[in-house]
């Protein structure tokens, strides 16, 4: 069943993976290795892959992406879920990009007025600026 924003429940599963007193993370992630639709996206177009990114889950991005969720996914606004997880800092960020680049992230993909990688380097992290040198070698 969907609710008004065209959110079903795995939606919120998602959002709530790393809650605590929530539902275990362990059944989650076990629960989302059986998604029919890895792109499904509300009517906002944020897609279950952006709500795993928006909790900086490792595990949750990376079963999505194995199941075929597309890393370059626009929701609504025009940007794609690495935006929802490299918007805070996070000690993840690193391995979220790297996986995210692993399965076809494009960094010359326009992220409102400016590329993916002009977005990425305004944070000024270094850590991330290197993920990024790394893919133009």
């Amino acid at each position: 069943m969907k609710d008004r924003f065209n959110r079903d429940e795995m939606f919120y599963r998602i959002a709530d993976i790393n809650i605590p007193m929530k539902e275990k993370k362990d059944d989650v992630l076990e629960a989302m290795k059986h998604i029919n639709n890895p792109n499904f996206q509300d009517l906002n177009g944020t897609s279950y892959l952006h709500m795993a990114c928006q909790a900086h889950c490792v595990e949750a991005i990376e079963i999505l992406l194995v199941l075929g969720a597309n890393p370059n996914i626009n929701d609504n606004r025009g940007f794609s879920p690495i935006t929802s997880a490299l918007g805070s800092i996070n000690n993840n960020n690193g391995a979220i990009l790297n996986l995210m680049l692993q399965y076809g992230l494009d960094l010359k993909k326009m992220e409102g007025n400016q590329t993916l990688k002009e977005w990425i380097e305004m944070f000024d992290d270094e850590e991330l600026n290197e993920i990024i040198r790394k893919t133009e070698k």
